[in-house]
């Protein structure tokens, strides 16, 4: 398993950072994480417990398509979103009150199980996925803060 963590603080409240994580996630998401070249809702765009959607991305030169779904829905606390059998992999979100006008968002990417052509490569792929969940909050915090 490889996990990257990932926090930072937004100068706006927490209901206006979650309205653009969750609330908007078919539309955001792939503006924060600029990897995602296809997104789709496949059971409504509305975010709820259940609620399924499609991606492909292209991470570094590398294609993959997956879907997901959310596991946990917690209203301007937390959400959850779990790859299918295949994909293996969970993203967390977590949104924490920092007084009435900012708010600190966590991030938790989790690879649940590494291929085994792919083991040989586990340090670089750390790194990628800390890498990841790094820019994937400053992407974040940067729109929400640009924008509202």
């Amino acid at each position: 398993m490889i996990t990257g963590r990932s926090s930072i603080d937004i100068a706006r409240p927490v209901a206006t950072v979650y309205d653009f994580v969750v609330v908007r996630f078919f539309d955001n998401y792939p503006r924060w994480s600029p990897q995602v070249r296809e997104l789709e809702a496949l059971n409504g765009r509305d975010i709820a417990l259940g609620t399924r959607g499609r991606q492909v991305r292209v991470d570094q030169g590398r294609r993959s398509e997956t879907r997901f779904q959310v596991t946990r829905l917690e209203p301007e606390r937390a959400v959850d979103f779990d790859g299918d059998k295949q994909a293996k992999f969970a993203i967390r979100y977590r949104f924490e009150p920092k007084g009435e006008q900012a708010c600190r968002l966590s991030m938790e990417f989790e690879l649940k199980q590494l291929d085994l052509f792919m083991r040989p490569f586990e340090k670089l792929i750390r790194l990628a996925v800390q890498d990841g969940t790094d820019q994937t909050v400053r992407n974040i915090k940067r729109l929400v803060e640009h924008e509202h």
